[in-house]
């Protein structure tokens, strides 16, 4: 009884004993269930479970792991970041741990994984690239992140500190170099692709665009920046501008005054409206304005490169744009384009062989040289002469040609030599000594101012009496001289 008891008790004892050793068993196994994993190696042992865990609570405080994890704190206080849209929730709920040193701290499925939970939804061509696209060291903007994934040896791996900003992550791809960096990129670009700036308005720059230049490509106006950055092949910011022509070669060559705008139009540098811009075009801006006939004329008349078909005109056109639309006649005074019709023998009137000088721009004819002027600067007109028609003098060779001008002084006998009814017996004489420009009828002739001084009865004689009248070819003409002086010429034989 007693070995048996003994042994009973002894049985007994045993299984007390075990039975005593179960609950140490059971809490050494729940104070170090298992290895930590290898970025919480460092805390391994019974005297630093405190570093997570609360003596008598269960799980893990989420504060005693922000004393460590201070770049995650520092985004939950200011609810930045993935972790600020989880709440409350616990870090063990998905970061667990004892299960080895190789056991992965961080579970994240990728292709599960919703970035909108982030704060930064990943939209149109960033939601097609690889995380490790964007998620590299060198992308990490936010030094507190940089220092501690390296002093944890984690920097290749971790997901925080990007920014935001694009150019967080195109800093290099930047094409612009230092032209915008006043400004984001989204304000021309959308994430669909970096080449097309789809948000950009020109009309929102001093230089709205209008017609063909809305479909021009970029590339026509903004030229390559000289020593520019790999890369930054266009220049945007600042591109010269002062006028048309410093993008648009002038046809012109400079012979049109004003702006291209003043005549052309951004819907096509070729569709002018030849009648609309003749019609609006002012053309004092030139520095000729344009007056009378001239203001009429086509302006064909004056531009254009070939002959315009009138004898009286000579268009001369200024070199640099003789063969440029709307070519520039080179013209400082009326002779630049009219031909002289009087055959330069004007030139030596007062002021030279100046059209405006007779002719308004009006018309033609009539011209403005008055009775005043022809007696001033060539010949002096009295009497008789007032009434005589301009072209009796200055007869014209044919119906279209001018009047032939003579200047000079001038005899009776040059106009009325073909109507001399002397027939030359006065020749060498002046028609002044007997006549007057008032009628070229003699009302009282002096007889005394000849070698026969009449006397006597002669006085009452009238003149046809001594000077009959002889056929001649030029018709009747008076007989004066020769004439003798013997009383028989006329008075015959004494009975």
């Amino acid at each position: 009884m007693a070995v048996v008891g003994e042994a009973g008790v002894l049985r007994s004892g045993a299984v007390l004993a075990v039975a005593s050793l179960a609950p140490a068993m059971l809490a050494a196994q729940l104070i170090a269930p298992g290895k930590l994993a290898r970025p919480h190696s460092t805390l391994e042992g019974v005297s630093r479970c405190t570093a997570c865990h609360v003596l008598g609570s269960r799980g893990v405080e989420a504060a005693r792991c922000l004393r460590c994890h201070q770049p995650l704190a520092r985004g939950l206080a200011v609810g930045r970041g993935l972790h600020a849209s989880f709440g409350d929730r616990p870090c063990a709920e998905c970061h667990k741990d004892h299960f080895g040193l190789g056991f992965a701290l961080v579970q994240l499925d990728t292709a599960m994984f919703d970035h909108r939970t982030t704060g930064y939804p990943l939209r149109l061509a960033h939601g097609t690239v690889a995380c490790r696209s964007c998620h590299r060291p060198e992308n990490i903007v936010l030094a507190e992140v940089r220092d501690y994934a390296a002093q944890n040896g984690v920097l290749d791996r971790t997901y925080l500190g990007l920014g935001t900003q694009c150019a967080g992550c195109h800093r290099r791809d930047d094409p612009h170099g230092r032209q915008f960096a006043s400004r984001g990129c989204d304000d021309c670009h959308d994430e669909a692709t970096w080449k097309r700036a789809v948000r950009f308005a020109h009309q929102r720059t001093r230089y709205p665009l209008t017609g063909l230049h809305a479909r021009v490509e970029c590339e026509k106006c903004h030229r390559p920046v000289p020593g520019g950055l790999p890369g930054s092949a266009v220049q945007y910011a600042g591109t010269p501008f002062a006028n048309c022509v410093s993008c648009h070669s002038d046809p012109h060559r400079g012979m049109m005054p004003g702006g291209c705008e003043s005549c052309h139009t951004t819907d096509g540098w070729r569709r002018l409206d030849r009648r609309t811009f003749e019609a609006a075009f002012d053309h004092a801006r030139t520095g000729f304005v344009l007056a009378g006939a001239h203001a009429r004329a086509a302006c064909a008349a004056c531009h254009q490169p070939r002959a315009p078909g009138d004898a009286a005109i000579r268009l001369r056109f200024a070199a640099p744009g003789a063969m440029a639309a709307y070519p520039r006649p080179a013209a400082s005074e009326c002779l630049s384009c009219h031909l002289d019709p009087h055959g330069g023998v004007l030139a030596r009137l007062p002021g030279g062989a100046r059209c405006d000088n007779c002719h308004g721009q009006e018309s033609w004819r009539p011209a403005t040289y008055d009775i005043a002027r022809h007696n001033r600067e060539t010949y002096a007109l009295t009497g008789a002469h007032l009434t005589v028609p301009c072209g009796q003098c200055h007869p014209r060779s044919a119906p279209r040609e001018p009047p032939r001008f003579r200047l000079g002084e001038l005899g009776c006998g040059d106009c009325h030599a073909q109507a001399d009814p002397h027939a030359g017996q006065f020749a060498g004489r002046s028609c002044s000594a007997c006549h007057s420009t008032a009628a070229f009828r003699i009302a009282a002739f002096d007889h005394s101012t000849t070698r026969y001084p009449l006397d006597g009865a002669h006085r009452s004689v009238a003149c046809a009496a001594c000077h009959p009248q002889e056929a001649g070819q030029r018709g009747a003409t008076v007989r004066y001289r020769p004439l003798s002086t013997d009383c028989r010429s006329c008075h015959g034989a004494s009975p």
